[in-house]
This record gives structure tokens, sequence and C-alpha cells, in this order.
């Protein structure tokens, strides 16, 4: 255990040394009172040596709504690692972003944020996965505490961002095949 939250450490302080952050992501806030019924428990998805079963999420994700753009891009950098960017947008001005990893490491999986409101990386533990979706929580952050990505089709993306109660938003995202 001590390893692991070493690792963690470790690698929260590569993250903060090696990259630029912004602002944190707002959306479109929606109430979300329940997540997917179709979250299946872990072990569905095999990410204990690799994230090859979450490259459905690999490539760049788009939201438009009234209250602006919502973009995530993830790149697979390696086979235990993706690399993301979330940005908010209004206006054509950029409004916040976010740094994002999705690293697999000692047998687990941990989803990293870094924001610029906050010093360090926020880590959030897989908890569960099947073939179209996966779930992250962090029980002890104030806000969110569960990150739940669900593909809906090969083209269609909901992730629902719950705190207490589950009360938070959805980002209903579709794929842009262009990049």
């Amino acid at each position: 255990m001590k390893l692991k939250v070493g690792l963690i450490a470790v690698y929260t302080l590569f993250l903060m040394k090696c990259c630029v952050f912004a602002n944190t992501i707002i959306v479109n806030p929606v109430m979300a009172n329940s997540t997917p019924a179709s979250i299946k428990p872990f072990g569905l998805c095999d990410v204990s040596k690799d994230l090859n079963s979450l490259s459905w999420l690999v490539g760049k994700w788009i939201s438009k709504t009234d209250s602006g753009t919502t973009i995530e891009h993830w790149n697979k950098v390696s086979p235990k690692t993706f690399e993301g960017m979330g940005a908010n947008y209004r206006d054509n001005s950029l409004k916040s972003s976010e740094s994002l990893r999705i690293v697999a490491m000692s047998g687990e999986v941990f989803y990293l944020a870094k924001v610029k409101s906050n010093p360090i990386v926020t880590p959030f533990k897989l908890t569960s996965c099947s073939k179209s979706s996966v779930t992250f929580e962090n029980k002890g952050h104030d806000f969110p505490k569960k990150l739940v990505y669900q593909l809906i089709q090969p083209n269609k993306l909901d992730v629902f961002v719950t705190g207490e109660n589950n009360k938070g938003f959805v980002i209903h995202f579709e794929k842009n095949f262009n990049e």
C-alpha cells in the first residue's frame, strides 16, 4: 500500500513538473440523479496489465450546447498510459482547461486530473468497467466524487460527473473523426 501511495505521489509530482495546466472545466450543469444501469463490476474489462480495453476512449470528443463547447481529447501514449486534455470554450474563447491521465500501475488504474485551481493532481481510482463504460471514484474529494464514461455508440460518449447523492451533470459528447 505504501508503495502504491508513493508511486501516485511521484507520478503527481511528475505531472506537475512536465505539464501546463489552466482552470477547471465547467460545463452545462444538469442534475444526474443516477449513473448508467449498465455499469458492470470491475473485472469485465482487463485493465490490470494495460489499457487496451479502454481504447474506445481515444480520440477527440466534442459537446456543443447553448452555454459553449466542451472538448476532451485522449491519446494512447503507452500500453499503460492515456493522456487527455479537457477544455471549455464560450464565444470562441477558452474559459477553462484541465490535463488528464489514465494510468495502469501496480495492478490498479487511476484517472488523474490537474486543474489550475488545485495545486496538486486529483486521483480517481477505477472502481468498475465493462466493454463500453468505466467508473473512477475519489470519495474523499469535494467535487466530483465519481466520473463515469459510457460509450453510447461508437461516436457518442456520455460523461457523468457527480458528487454527493449523485448530484452533478452529464456531458454528451460526439466523436470528431476528422482528427
